[in-house]
């Protein structure tokens, strides 16, 4: 979610960074998308802005750039820190087609009511086959 915003802000499209957009685009939630009924993009932001908190409270104090993401928003906003270590070279990140893509769809949630209508094809179709078989 993170990589997707920055993106977006880079890209000049900040006037698209929207619950839907981010909802559909960067989390894989499929069309249409009702933001009042699932909650995930705020619940997933809130999450965001903790950790960049705690990285920026910890690890990330020296960095000469912070990111934070303020509230009531979701464009992100860097700023510097005066006295802070000079930024890390591109070599300490990994490279861009590591990471996941902000398009990639979102990893789905294990369904067990899926599961279960599973085995129970399978207990039908061995029952009926040893049925088969037998006779």
């Amino acid at each position: 979610m993170l990589r997707y915003l920055c993106q977006k802000q880079f890209d000049g499209e900040a006037h698209l960074i929207k619950e839907h957009h981010i909802a559909v685009e960067a989390l894989g939630r499929p069309e249409p998308f009702n933001q009042k009924r699932d909650s995930i993009v705020r619940v997933e932001l809130h999450r965001l802005r903790k950790r960049l908190q705690q990285y920026h409270q910890t690890e990330g104090a020296s960095h000469a750039i912070q990111i934070t993401i303020p509230a009531g928003g979701y464009a992100p906003r860097f700023t510097t820190q005066a006295g802070a270590s000079a930024p890390p070279s591109p070599e300490a990140f990994p490279p861009a087609d590591a990471l996941p893509r902000a398009d990639a769809p979102a990893r789905r949630r294990f369904n067990w009511r899926s599961l279960a209508a599973l085995f129970g094809m399978l207990a039908v179709l061995s029952t009926v086959l040893i049925q088969f078989f037998s006779s």
